[in-house]
Formats: C-alpha cells, structure tokens, sequence
C-alpha cells in the first residue's frame, strides 16, 4: 500500500473518534477490522461516513442476499478484485447460489456467460441483474433493453437498491488506484473520486 495502515486496534484522541471505532468494529464483527478500516482510519469522520454507507448498501435494503451478491462479486470479477471476491463469494453461495453458477460469474471481463449458460444455473430474476452488472461495468451505459428487463423483474425500489449496490462496488474498485492495499496477497483499491458513484443518477429522470 501507498500508505501505511493505521495500527490495529487504533488510538483514539476524544470520546467522538472511539465511537466511530467502536461503530466500526461492530459492523465488522468476529473478524474483525480490515484492511480496509485499517487505511480509512486515517480518518476517523471518513471513516465513520464509509461504515454508515456500507452498512446501509449491504445490509438494509429490500435485495434479497443472492441478487446482492451477484452484483458485487460480478463486479469484482470483472475488475480482477480478489480481496472483494473472496469476501463475498462465500455469502453468495450461503444464499443458495450453486457452485456452477458461482463459477459463471467468476469469469473474466473478456469471457462473460452465454444466455444458455445463464439459463440453466439462474433465475430470470438473477440474469437480469447479471446483465446489467455486467454493462454497467463495461461501458457505464445500460441499454433499454437490459434496464426494461431489469425493471419488469424488479420493484422500482430493488432496481434502486441494485443500481446503488453497483455504485458501491464500482467506487470500492475505482479505476483511480490511488491506494493499492495488498494483504495476504489480495489486492483491493481505494478509490475517493465519486464518479463511479453518482453515474447511477442517470439511469432515473432527476
């Protein structure tokens, strides 16, 4: 990494900055903190708005854990975002999603899955959003298509969900490398600029 992590666990200076840590810790769990809070704590406010953030994408919308997971583990993939995939590969077959299945959208960006493939280990629901993750990461450009198919298997609520579980993970994997975070040999990259996060913005008349 470009910089350092901070220590772990980090010091704190004021009663504000050891509830922000204990709020990350919380989210984190048993597994506690990542390399990922680990670069964010040089940044206690930064930080504690990621953790909110996160936390809201991953865990409190009205996704269902399988659809969620394509999402983030196709992007992942497709961007070669190891330390991501191996995070959330295994939430996603604990969803139900079968091994094959797995291995589809494990493919690289230049070997995506044939319709056939799609059909016999997913259901329309989770083809629809394979599809238009799979845009989204290539051209930042859905056709109507793919967004109709999307919206006809999806509450205008979900398509949100599943449009803002995009940005997440593509500003996770900003194309930017500002910090590249090696760690047991995964690479993830912390990306600040919000780009890739707001383009959703467009899909919807505002």
């Amino acid at each position: 990494m470009r910089l350092s992590y901070v220590s772990n666990l980090p010091a704190t200076s004021n009663e504000e900055d050891e509830a922000i840590l204990q709020r990350v810790q919380a989210r984190r769990g048993q597994r506690g903190l990542l390399p990922l809070d680990l670069a964010l704590l040089h940044s206690f406010p930064i930080a504690d708005g990621w953790n909110s953030f996160l936390g809201a994408i991953r865990t409190k919308t009205s996704l269902s854990a399988d659809i969620r997971e394509i999402v983030i583990c196709r992007v992942a993939a497709m961007n070669e975002a190891w330390f991501e995939w191996k995070s959330h590969a295994p939430i996603l077959t604990q969803a139900g999603f079968s091994e094959d299945g797995l291995k589809l959208v494990e493919r690289g960006a230049e070997n995506p899955a044939t319709d056939t493939e799609l059909a016999a280990l997913m259901s329309p629901k989770q083809i629809a959003v394979y599809k238009y993750t799979e845009e989204m990461t290539k051209t930042v450009r859905v056709s109507d298509k793919v967004f109709e198919e999307l919206r006809r298997h999806f509450s205008e609520k979900e398509v949100f969900g599943c449009v803002r579980c995009w940005g997440d993970e593509s500003m996770n994997r900003s194309g930017l490398d500002e910090l590249s975070m090696v760690k047991n040999g995964y690479l993830h990259t912390l990306g600040f600029l919000l780009i890739e996060n707001i383009i959703y913005i467009g899909h919807f008349a505002i």
